[in-house]
């Protein structure tokens, strides 16, 4: 099983689609993560499923965004009030602790998308990683 290496979190960039609230969180080995948080509103279960699926697809030698836990702490919720599961135009802070978290793939001159556009099907240089996930 592979080591999941821990990071603490530095800086909040924003926030992302999709019903978890999921944030992009730069660590403090200078990487971006997608943080999801433990009080996110669709549970715990999510992060558990996320954490399975992702050791799955690893021993399927199917590649996938890096995990990471990213540590939270009082430090950085003060620096970036920001970072905290959004709901009715309140902020909920994480708890403190490790949270969930995978590398960003995308970079400023790469576009990410959440879901694949028909016509750019054709344009997918790592089918077999793309078809393995999508299975």
């Amino acid at each position: 099983m592979p080591t999941i290496p821990t990071f603490k979190a530095t800086r909040f960039i924003r926030r992302l689609r999709g019903q978890t609230r999921a944030q992009l969180i730069v660590a403090e080995d200078g990487l971006q993560y997608v943080v999801k948080y433990s009080n996110n509103p669709v549970g715990r279960r999510v992060l558990v499923n996320e954490l399975i699926s992702s050791l799955t697809l690893n021993n399927l030698d199917i590649r996938i965004p890096s995990m990471a836990f990213i540590w939270i702490d009082e430090e950085v919720l003060q620096r970036a009030p920001e970072i905290g599961v959004a709901s009715d135009g309140n902020i909920a802070p994480p708890p403190h602790g490790l949270h969930f978290g995978c590398r960003y793939a995308g970079t400023d001159s790469k576009t990410v998308y959440d879901f694949i556009p028909d016509q750019m099907l054709s344009q997918v240089t790592n089918r077999n990683d793309f078809l393995g996930t999508l299975v």
